[in-house]
C-alpha cells in the first residue's frame, strides 16, 4: 500500500489536494499491477462458463475430449499454476509490472480473470477502468491505518470460506 500511495503522491506532485482522475490512474503502473494481481489471486468467476466441444478428437492437456462433451475451465487453478508463475500464492504486483502482454482481455491463458474469447466478461472495459480508479481514489482520499496498538503482524489475512449448514433445512 505504501508503494501505491507514493506513486499517487508523485503523480499528483503539483496539486496534492485535487481529486485523482481517470487520466492520472493510467499513469500509475504499480497501482494497475496491484489491481491485476488482486484479480489474479481472487478472480470474480473462478469457474468459467461451460464450453461445448464441437470438434471430433479435441485434445486438452493431453486428454482426448469427445465431441458433444461439456467442459468447464477452472480459471483459479489455471492462474495459480506454479509452472507459469513464480510464487503463485503470494500477493506481488511485480508479477504484472512491465508485462503489457498480461492484459485482462484473456489473450494470455495464464491470466484470465474475466474469461476469454467469446465468453469474455462484457463488463471488462468498465472493470479495467473502474477498479484501479476506485482503489486510487480511496488511497488518495482516506488515511488507512491499523487500530491503536496493533502491528501488521497481528492482522489475520487467512482466507476462509463460509460453510453453510443444511441439516434439517426445509426446502
Amino acid at each position: 500500500m505504501a508503494a501505491m500511495r507514493a506513486e499517487i503522491k508523485a503523480a499528483l506532485a503539483q496539486d496534492q489536494e485535487r481529486m485523482i482522475t481517470e487520466a492520472d490512474v493510467v499513469k500509475l503502473p504499480y497501482l494497475q499491477a496491484a489491481a491485476k494481481e488482486s484479480m489474479w489471486l481472487h478472480p470474480v468467476a473462478p469457474l468459467l462458463l461451460p464450453h461445448l466441444v464441437v470438434e471430433e478428437g479435441m485434445e486438452i492437456g493431453g486428454y482426448t475430449v469427445l465431441k458433444g462433451a461439456t467442459i468447464i475451465f477452472n480459471s483459479w487453478s489455471i492462474m495459480r499454476d506454479p509452472a507459469a508463475w513464480e510464487w503463485p500464492e503470494e500477493f506481488m504486483p511485480e508479477h504484472f509490472l512491465g508485462k503489457t502482454e498480461l492484459g485482462m482481455w484473456g489473450e494470455e491463458v495464464k491470466f484470465i480473470p474475466l474469461g476469454t474469447g467469446r465468453r469474455l466478461c462484457p463488463a471488462l472495459p468498465m472493470v479495467e477502468l473502474l477498479v484501479p480508479f476506485m482503489v486510487a481514489s480511496m488511497l488518495h482520499a482516506l488515511e488507512w491505518r491499523l487500530p491503536h496498538g496493533m502491528s501488521p503482524d497481528q492482522v489475520d489475512v487467512t482466507e476462509r470460506y463460509p460453510k453453510k449448514e443444511y441439516r434439517n433445512a426445509e426446502i
